[in-house]
Order: structure tokens, then C-alpha cells, then sequence
């Protein structure tokens, strides 16, 4: 547990598999989650920049829903960012 004030926001291109109703169920119960529906695939460019203007922390760290980025990494990220690294 890293003990976090955090945010997670979720950026959707309209996909089918339910993730935004999802998204939404768990934003209604954590109050630490945004969502954006976007219309259709805009592409992974605009769906960052998206996210960053909603994004309202002093960090800010971009996952992919496919796990291209290991999620694993955050923690390591987080202590290097508390050093000031």
C-alpha cells in the first residue's frame, strides 16, 4: 500500500466490451475516478491528451488498458518521484 492521494481517469473510444459502463460503476462508488466517453476511436495520441486535461494531480503517469506499461513500474515511479528524482 503507497498510502496515495490519486486519481484515475479512464479514457474511452466508444468500445464494446463494456468498459465505460464499468468505469462509470466504479467512478459512482470511488470518488477518486473520471471517465470520458469519447465517440469513436480517436487514437491513443488524443485519449492522453484527454486525460491530461482532466488530470489534476502533480504527477501524472499514462497507462494503456492493454498493458503495454507494467503496472508494476507506478510503485517505483512514485518512491523516485517522492526523492524529487
Amino acid at each position: 500500500n503507497l498510502n496515495l492521494d490519486l486519481e484515475i481517469i479512464i479514457i474511452d473510444d466508444n468500445s464494446p466490451d463494456g468498459t465505460f459502463e464499468v468505469a462509470t460503476e466504479l467512478a459512482s462508488k470511488y470518488g477518486n475516478i473520471k471517465t470520458l466517453k469519447r465517440p469513436g476511436k480517436m487514437g491513443l495520441a488524443s485519449a492522453i491528451s484527454d486525460g491530461l486535461r482532466l488530470a489534476s494531480g502533480k504527477y501524472v503517469a499514462v497507462m494503456d488498458a492493454d498493458l503495454q506499461h507494467p503496472p508494476e513500474t507506478l510503485a517505483k515511479m512514485i518512491e523516485e518521484a517522492k526523492k524529487g528524482k
